[in-house]
Parts: structure tokens; sequence; C-alpha cells
């Protein structure tokens, strides 16, 4: 409009400049004059005005306005900045609940979708700005504002969890074991070390600052975990038997033995299993796993105990059976396992 105008084509740089101070000069004037309903409708008027433009350009046009914009707020002075920022704070403490609701899903989604075609440099360049940002946040924050901070997230994480479906929860668990079994399988032996060290020095001071009803409650959530894994591994079990004769049934014991607890419990039992001896007593001939003899003797205990004479269970007292008659030499052999098991059901046949 302005190279329409004669008048304006011949004018120099000075008189331009004088000419817009007055134009700016004039308009602060207006501004200070108008009332508050008259300053909101002005407002609402050129925020229709801006997203309307908006809406209307290119996305090459909104990428050249966002980096003018990230350029000229490098440039900016101090009292510019501060100025700026003051108005920004300003302005989103005084909004609605609801106009901030929106604000942040519309973030959101912006967010979305500039993750979304961005390039692997790009997300590279980003998560390590983000990374040395927030390092310099976390340095320089005081003890209340870390409090605060930790409140704020415990809060939020509450939330979160709580409006959680199960689908969800159980790929969130899914999602943070995949990370944590790629972050152990890269560290290496010093870092393993130090990560085990601080998780140590953690526990300990825990443990040292717990409260009694803490402690308390720690010690019946870890009664209550042990009891349900055990149930469960019972439960297990009862269905593998079950299914003995179905094509699952390898699938799911091999499922029992790959665990990590239920490993450590059955190598527990058979190397107590092994240092089992079945020793003879020379008085009895009573021959059992487990049998406990006399210190530094061949004699059970039982025997040894026995100071009459002849001793109750020995031979001159016809208490010996001696070998095992024919009649019992023919007997069924599973039946002779089954009563095995029940006297002995820990000992492989």
């Amino acid at each position: 409009m302005e190279l329409d105008n004669p008048n304006l084509k011949k004018e120099s740089a000075n008189e331009k400049r004088a000419r817009l101070d007055k134009r700016n000069q004039r308009a602060q004037e207006l501004r200070r004059a108008e009332t508050e309903q008259e300053r909101q409708a002005r407002l609402k008027k050129r925020n229709e005005k801006d997203r309307a433009k908006r809406k209307a350009e290119s996305p090459l046009e909104t990428e050249q306005r966002q980096k003018n914009r990230k350029i000229d707020e490098t440039n900016e002075s101090e009292e510019h900045k501060e100025v700026r920022l003051e108005h920004k704070r300003s302005k989103l403490a005084q909004e609605s609940l609801d106009r901030r609701a929106a604000r942040l899903n519309k973030i959101r989604i912006q967010q979305k979708h500039r993750r979304a075609v961005e390039s692997q440099e790009n997300r590279s360049a980003r998560l390590q700005n983000m990374r040395i940002l927030q390092k310099e946040h976390l340095a320089n924050e005081t003890g209340d504002d870390r409090a605060a901070r930790l409140e704020r997230l415990s809060v939020l994480k509450d939330e979160c969890l709580a409006k959680e479906t199960q689908e969800e929860k159980a790929a969130r668990l899914k999602y943070q074991s995949t990370l944590q079994e790629k972050k152990l399988a890269k560290e290496t032996s010093d870092e393993r070390a130090v990560r085990l060290k601080r998780q140590c020095a953690y526990k300990e001071n825990a443990l040292a600052n717990e409260t009694p009803e803490q402690k308390s409650a720690r010690l019946q959530n870890m009664s209550v975990y042990k009891r349900q894994f055990a149930q469960d591994a019972v439960l297990k079990v009862i269905n593998a038997e079950h299914l003995h004769n179905n094509e699952t049934a390898p699938l799911i014991h091999q499922a029992i033995l790959k665990n990590k607890v239920v490993k450590e419990k059955m190598d527990k039992f058979h190397h107590e299993m092994s240092s089992i001896e079945s020793t003879i007593c020379i008085v009895c001939s009573e021959k059992f796993p487990g049998t406990k003899m006399a210190s530094q003797s061949t004699t059970c205990i039982r025997c040894y105990r026995d100071k009459a004479n002849p001793k109750l269970y020995s031979s001159e007292n016809n208490m010996n059976p001696g070998a095992v008659p024919n009649e019992l030499q023919v007997c069924d052999i599973n039946l002779n396992f089954l009563l095995y098991y029940r006297t002995n059901p820990l000992k492989s046949l």
C-alpha cells in the first residue's frame, strides 16, 4: 500500500524512519488510552488474523517463520528477552484449565508430527541437546527445587499408573524390561561394578533409615511375594502333570526350569541330596539315607544309646531279619517301587 502512494516513493531513509516512529508512537498512545474490553477485542482480532495466516501458509513458509523467530530470539537483548519471558509467564498464569489442556494437546500433536518426519541425525542431535540442557538444569537447581520436582513427578507418575489399562501396563513393563536388558548388555565391567556398588549403598541407606512401620511392611510384602511365587510354581507343576500327555507339557516344564529362582532351588536341593550318604549299622544292620551314626563309630545312635545286653535290635536278640525271603522276591516290581517311595520319596531308583 505504501508503494502505491507517489508521495512515499521519494522519501529518504531518515524520513521513512521518522514516519514509522511517529506511527508507532501514535499507536502506543492509542493503546494506553484504550479500555480493557477494547484491548481484549483488539488482541482477539489480531490472534484470529494470525491463525488464519498460519493456516494458509505452506510448510516451507512455516519452517522459515520458525527459523526467523529463533534467529530473532537469539539476537535479542537481555532486556527484551526478560520482558518477553515475563509476558509469556503472566499469560500462562492467567489461562484457564480448558485452554491450557487444549494448548498442551496441540503441542503434543505438533511434537508427534515433527518426530515422525525427522531424520535419524536430527533425532540424535535433539536428544543430545535435551540431555545437555537437562544436565545443566539439574546442576543449577536448589534443594527445594529438586524436592518440588521429584514430588511433582511422583504425583504425575501415580496418576498415569492409576489410569493405565492392563494391556498398557503389560506393554510398559515389557518395554522397560527390553531397555534394561539392552542397557545391561552394553555396560562394561567397570560400569557394572559401579552400578552394583551404588545399588548396595542405596539399599544399605534405605534399610538404615527405614522406620519400624516401613520395615514391617517390607517384610510382609516379601512374605506375600514368596508365598505367591511358591503357589504359582506349584500350580504350574500341577498343570504340567495334568497335561503330561499333551504336546504343551514339555514347553511348560522348560519354562519352569528356565526360571532363575527355581533353578537355584533345584541346584541347592540336588547338592544337599548328593551329600546324603547311606550307612549301615553293624548291630541292627539298618541301612537308610541320612541315618545318624555315633561319632567315630559304625553303630547308629539308637544302638549306641542302648546299654542292654544283648541290644534290642541285634542279631543276638533275633531281631535281624536277614536276607529277603524267596516269597517276597517274586512280588511285583511296581509294588516294591510304590512301597519304597512311600518310605523314601527322595531316593531315585
